[in-house]
């Protein structure tokens, strides 16, 4: 459902930026923090701007490099506050080994990201680190591209038709959607101002 939404969202937002004018750095910013998905936040980003996109870039890498944070933030909640699990044997109910229970649910593309983020920034002398990043940008659209694939196989299309005919969750991920645009507006302003 929020594949198929952000579509909208893709072809709505950089549009609306554009009529109301917003400066550039602060569009980006706000397609950069309320666009779902990361290739579409920098196709939208780009039909504003190549500042635009470079400034919708870094906010969406910024967000997906603390997804690891909130997950294992999330999940450790959860474990602690959330519904107990069948233990079977008689147990408390509490999963005995927390260490990997968390290491279950965190998002291992972050230690990636950071590992090659951290390469490049230290091990990778400057005057061969432009060719690097080209090499590693044609690995990277390689493996996005695979990405899509990956979803394109695990998406149902039997089960988009589903939710959308329930519609309290297509009412809800429309008034949660419209709630983050809003605040997520109003925080581009307060970070880029408008000018």
């Amino acid at each position: 459902l929020i594949s198929v939404c952000s579509i909208f969202w893709l072809l709505l937002q950089p549009y609306l930026a554009q009529a109301a004018g917003f400066p550039d750095n602060v569009a980006g910013a706000w397609l950069g923090g309320s666009v779902d998905l990361t290739g579409a936040v920098v196709a939208a980003a780009g039909v504003v701007s190549p500042q635009a996109e470079a400034t919708a870039t870094i906010v969406k890498l910024t967000q997906n490099s603390f997804l690891g944070v909130y997950t294992l933030g999330i999940a450790a909640a959860w474990m602690r506050c959330g519904p107990q699990e069948s233990g079977g044997g008689g147990g408390t109910g509490k999963t005995s080994n927390v260490a990997y229970q968390l290491w279950q649910r965190f998002p291992k593309f972050v230690l990636g990201y950071l590992f090659v983020s951290l390469i490049m920034s230290t091990a990778v002398a400057p005057e061969i680190r432009a060719g690097a990043i080209a090499l590693a940008r044609g690995g990277a659209r390689f493996f996005f591209a695979m990405g899509f694939v990956g979803i394109g196989f695990s998406t149902s299309l039997e089960m988009l038709v589903q939710q959308a005919r329930q519609p309290a969750v297509l009412y809800t991920y429309l008034v949660l959607q419209v709630f983050d645009i809003a605040l997520t507006l109003a925080a581009a302003f307060l970070a880029f101002g408008l000018g």
